[in-house]
């Protein structure tokens, strides 16, 4: 799932919660640009925090069925295990039935579901998860053995267990195990209201033309699919589908699989839809749309039909997304080596939709700005948003889908890899663009932000009710893992990484899995101790800074952890392994060219650079290409080296790395480990900067600076030396919107940051284009 603020990452401002009180000691001497600035901030409260790089999902009002409807009426009784918020691993659904019958005049529907269900030891009850539907009839239950004709079980009664969103049914008699062959089958009829949120069955009322038409579709992660109908909603209970709709004639009716035969014509003007049987899967990934849309299509390699749901008058703005997704779609089965599993892939843009898009298995719906794309309206970075957020949820369709997490604590293996292989597979369709690289900006140092915070918490934690299943769905659990599976990538290699990857699609097909089985994936196929590593980075939260320390003969590394509040407890709250990384370390070194990767394990207090002499190889870059999850600090003179190597010959040190410099040494100074005017220095060359990477980089950096300097005298300085900073760059690329992706991407960064810094010409000319647009 991308959520709904997820792709905007390339823009993404941190709020900071009361204003700091700041003590700004400054010299600026605009002359040869700047010679230093000073800036000492302290802060009073120690439990600054920013806002969620990832938002939750959606989760708004609905309108609940009134009290008394139906036969299951809501309890107190909690002398059951249905107290507890987990279901019961000895009752598993292997097959649903369902059908639904939605009525968008009276945005309500009706349904039912009959689970085939599989029971390892006697009870006498089950229950399985309901909200804000309503079971409206006491459900039936049966015993079938083979081809054998179902048998009726009597049924006691039922109720709602509201407070883990259960409801409960209870056999007159206890129930025995199922034997070989064997399954319960338990029916249920239930109602529910389309209107009120964007989650669970819901319907969108949008304008074409001038006629107000209606959609209803589905968007269940997490927990959202119990509101549709009633089921075991939790990603470990895996089960087949065979899904029914009844619609009117003038909708056609979309699902995870496709249409088994045509339509059959019912009486009232009705059209009953079936889709074929699903593969197992989880209840997060059902999905079904009721619509009067056209679509497009592409074929993939292997002949699997590819196609784009939109508004009529909006196809012509898809072509970009379907010409995206075969290009993508055949890459990744070549890449995990292993063959969609579906006989058809459906996309669908929805005018209003909860999150970014939902990623599911065969029918992935888009908020329309994910999926549309016109050349002749949309920006460059809605350009790079679409090609993104496809290749996002085309992973899924491998990870997420066919390998699912166990529960919801490891996230991460379904959002941190989609994550990271969205710029995988954007590389493959846009090789201009140096996605690898825009990583670095989109995900990797934003989220270093978040989780350098007290208010962070472990990629894998512990989750017990709806809201904190929820609340995972955030920057940690995509960004950061993405970034730390970009430093495994780097630290095992491509190839490797990429066998280990194959074999753990392999190895869970169609099953769950836990953080543990990918690392022994991993470890197969290359030999690497890759838990041992890789523990350090997902359980526990936070990331180290690595000082360096460099005199005449040698080179050493420590480390600690990095907060950007100096006054916060960097032993708080407790860590099971200490704040203590085992770091793949990489070096290159400016006059040699020499690289290195070593193991920094987390027993040890210092790390030697080996091999490294300073005379002899020159200036040495820790962390090349800012691959790994942690920040480097040096002495003055080091940053002072730095500062003169940029301004000498910047283009000796990569974009990647002129950016990991800014980055780093902005967040320390801010963290009052170095002081600005070490920051201020290493601008100094940004006058013959080119690179679009590292300005978007300079204009995020500076965000914090300009915020505490706005209400001070010298503010105006501040901007000066900017504004002298970015002139060049402005004057190169003009307001004309044309070039390279790249460039017009790089025109937008630079002329903001001129404008944010007062250039009286940029915010004139500004005002005259908005002036245009407008009228």
């Amino acid at each position: 799932m991308v959520e709904s603020m997820d792709m905007e990452k390339q823009h993404k401002r941190y709020c900071i919660r009361g204003k700091h009180a700041a003590i700004i000691c400054a010299t600026v001497v605009v002359c040869s640009l700047v010679v230093g600035l000073g800036v000492g901030l302290t802060r009073s409260d120690t439990n600054t925090t920013t806002t969620p790089s990832t938002p939750a999902p959606t989760a708004g009002p609905t309108n609940l069925p009134p009290a008394g409807r139906g036969p299951c009426l809501p309890s107190a009784d909690s002398n059951g295990d249905w107290k507890n918020f987990r279901l019961p691993s000895y009752v598993n659904p292997v097959h649903y039935d369902l059908h639904l019958e939605p009525d968008l005049e009276q945005d309500t529907y009706t349904g039912t579901v009959d689970i085939h269900l599989e029971v390892s030891k006697p009870t006498r009850h089950l229950w399985l998860h309901i909200r804000e539907t309503f079971v409206s009839a006491m459900p039936r239950l049966s015993v079938q053995s083979g081809p054998a004709a179902r048998r009726e079980v009597a049924v006691k009664g039922c109720f709602e267990y509201v407070s883990q969103q259960y409801v409960v049914v209870e056999a007159a008699e206890e129930l025995p195990a199922t034997g070989p062959g064997e399954v319960y089958v338990l029916t249920l009829d239930f109602q529910g209201f389309l209107n009120g949120s964007v989650v669970g069955f819901y319907r969108v009322i949008y304008i074409e033309g001038e006629v107000t038409k209606k959609i209803a579709a589905t968007d269940h992660e997490p927990t959202d699919a119990r509101k549709s109908f009633p089921c075991f909603d939790e990603p470990n209970k895996k089960a087949t589908y065979k899904i029914s709709i009844t619609h009117d004639d003038n909708y056609g009716a979309l699902s995870n699989m496709p249409r088994q035969g045509a339509p059959e014509q019912l009486p009232g003007n009705k059209l009953k839809t079936s889709f074929e049987k699903s593969v197992p899967m989880s209840t997060y990934l059902v999905c079904f749309a009721v619509h009067q849309f056209g679509h497009l299509e592409r074929t993939s390699a292997q002949g699997i039909p590819l196609r784009i749901y939109a508004q009529p008058s909006q196809l012509k703005t898809a072509e970009y997304a379907a010409d995206t997704t075969k290009v993508i779609f055949d890459y990744f089965e070549e890449y995990f080596n292993m063959n969609y599993s579906i006989p058809k892939l459906d996309k669908i843009a929805i005018p209003d939709f909860g999150t970014g898009a939902m990623e599911n298995w065969g029918l992935i719906t888009y908020r329309e700005t994910n999926l549309l794309y016109d050349a002749n309206q949309s920006s460059s970075y809605n350009k790079q948003r679409v090609a993104s957020v496809i290749a996002h949820e085309l992973v899924h369709q491998w990870f997420g889908n066919i390998v699912t997490m166990d529960w919801w604590d490891d996230l991460w293996l379904n959002e941190g890899f989609a994550s990271f292989f969205e710029y995988v597979g954007v590389e493959k369709a846009e090789p201009s663009w140096g996605m690898r690289d825009i990583m670095i900006i989109s995900d990797v140092l934003p989220v270093m932000v978040d989780d350098a915070l007290l208010s962070s918490h472990p990629i894998i934690v512990d989750v017990s009710t709806p809201a904190e299943i929820t609340s995972v769905f955030d920057g940690i659990s995509y960004s950061k893992g993405a970034s730390i599976l970009r430093m495994l990538e780097d630290w095992m290699g491509k190839d490797l990484f990429r066998d280990g990857c194959r074999k753990y699609l392999k190895d869970y097909h169609f099953q769950n899995a836990k953080t543990a089985n990918f690392w022994a994936s991993l470890a197969n196929v290359s030999g690497l101790p890759v838990a041992d590593v890789m523990d350090t980075w997902t359980k526990q939260m936070g990331y180290p800074v690595l000082d360096l320390t460099v005199t005449e003969a040698n080179a050493k590394l420590s480390q600690k952890r990095f907060l950007l509040n100096p006054q916060a407890d960097p032993s708080q709250p407790p860590s099971p392994l200490g704040y203590k990384w085992t770091i793949p370390v990489k070096w290159h070194s400016v006059k040699s060219d020499k690289n290195m990767l070593v193991i920094f394990d987390k027993s040890r207090t210092e790390l030697p650079v080996m091999n490294y002499s300073p005379s002899v190889d020159g200036l040495l870059k820790v962390n090349n290409d800012h691959i790994g999850f942690y920040r480097v600090n040096h002495d003055n003179l080091m940053w002072n080296a730095i500062s003169e190597q940029l301004l000498n010959n910047h283009l000796e040190l990569d974009a990647a790395d002129r950016t990991s410099y800014i980055d780093d040494v902005f967040a320390l100074a801010r963290a009052n480990v170095i002081d600005y005017g070490n920051a201020l220095n290493l601008t100094k060359y940004l006058k013959n900067e080119t690179d679009y990477i590292v300005w978007e980089r300079v204009s995020s950096s500076i965000a914090y600076v300009r915020g505490m300097l706005s209400d001070k005298p010298f503010y105006p300085k501040f901007q000066q030396l900017f504004r002298d900073h970015v002139k060049a760059i402005t004057t190169q690329l003009g307001w004309e919107d044309v070039g390279t992706q790249t460039e017009r991407l790089l025109r937008e960064t630079v002329l903001g940051i001129s404008c944010r810094m007062g250039d009286e010409a940029s915010l004139n000319e500004a005002s005259g284009i908005f002036d245009q647009w407008i009228i």
